[in-house]
């Protein structure tokens, strides 16, 4: 007997999850995402699946399969960058081994990025530096 693969794996569908962000402080001008992998065997370091910017505060539901496209037009035109395969958009979980823990931060706001689209994460943490009203963090883990 085998076991469920979900579509948002890389061996799956690698569908983006639908998110849903609640609680927005009202002077937020624009949400950002950073998904990613801590459990990679390197210390201190991070597997980043997904950079988003620039999402309009309204935007508080994320479908699931947000394309791979630099401007987002489902989003109106919120911006993603590269992942760590140098990709833009998400790709999914593949651990190499065992369980992984994957996470979603959530950051609002208070400004809208002056990034170009296909930031990498270290550039969009740079540019958020001194501009985030909230955080947010959804874990969930996932293994082979």
């Amino acid at each position: 007997m085998g076991y469920l693969i979900p579509k948002e794996a890389a061996k799956g569908e690698d569908k983006s999850p639908p998110l849903q962000i609640t609680g927005v402080d009202s002077l937020a001008k624009s949400i950002a995402i950073i998904a990613d992998d801590p459990d990679i065997p390197i210390p201190f370091l991070s597997f980043t699946h997904w950079v988003v910017y620039n999402i309009p505060p309204n935007f508080t539901v994320i479908e699931e399969g947000i394309a791979r496209e630099e401007i987002i037009k489902s989003l109106d035109g919120a911006l993603q960058g590269k992942n760590g395969y140098g990709k833009i958009g998400y790709t999914g979980p593949e651990p190499p081994f065992g369980t992984h823990t994957y996470r979603f931060m959530i950051y609002t706001l208070d400004t809208v990025l002056d990034l170009k689209p296909g930031a990498t994460r270290k550039q969009l943490e740079k540019a958020m530096e001194g501009h985030i009203l909230q955080t947010g963090l959804l874990e969930g883990e996932f293994g082979n």
